[in-house]
């Protein structure tokens, strides 16, 4: 099984575009400490598809606290500049959630929310969920729907 599952900061302006057969793609850098040594950070190139490359370019953004599950890809191609072969690994985003926006001076509810998220991501891995939450179900309504900006909602608020 190839699973992925990482907290990590956005590090870079994710980049979006428009492939030929229409399907949007999203190409960002993840960073996130070592669990061992806090002062070393580890940057991991990510890949999005879809819904969630549409989302990431829509509400995420450099400096972003995120929490993704995914797989590892190695792709491997020849060099035009060296002739030589050349292997690079990324993240492939299956689902990607917000956890708290740069400088949110909300610690306390940032910390809440991503115990949350990490538990709605853990029990879906364990379930083998597709993702069909109602968090996800009313961002992929927002996608093409709305210009606004999603504000967080709390489920215990409910």
């Amino acid at each position: 099984m190839n699973k992925l599952f990482i907290i990590g900061r956005i590090a870079n302006n994710p980049e979006s575009k428009v492939l030929t057969q229409g399907n949007s793609i999203c190409i960002f850098s993840i960073a996130t400490s070592d669990n061992v040594n806090k002062k070393t950070t580890h940057f991991f190139h990510c890949v999005a598809f879809k819904n969630e490359a549409q989302f990431i370019e829509k509400y995420l953004g450099k400096g972003d606290l995120v929490v993704i599950d995914g797989s590892i890809r190695n792709n491997t191609y020849i060099s035009k500049k060296t002739n030589s072969t050349v292997t690079n690994t990324e993240v492939v985003v299956d689902r990607i959630n917000l956890i708290s926006k740069k400088g949110s001076s909300q610690a306390n509810s940032d910390q809440q929310n991503m115990k949350s998220i990490v538990d709605e991501f853990k029990t879906s891995i364990v379930n083998n969920d597709s993702g069909n939450n109602e968090h996800k179900k009313i961002i992929n309504q927002n996608i093409d729907n709305s210009d606004e900006d999603i504000e967080w909602v709390d489920e215990n608020d409910k």
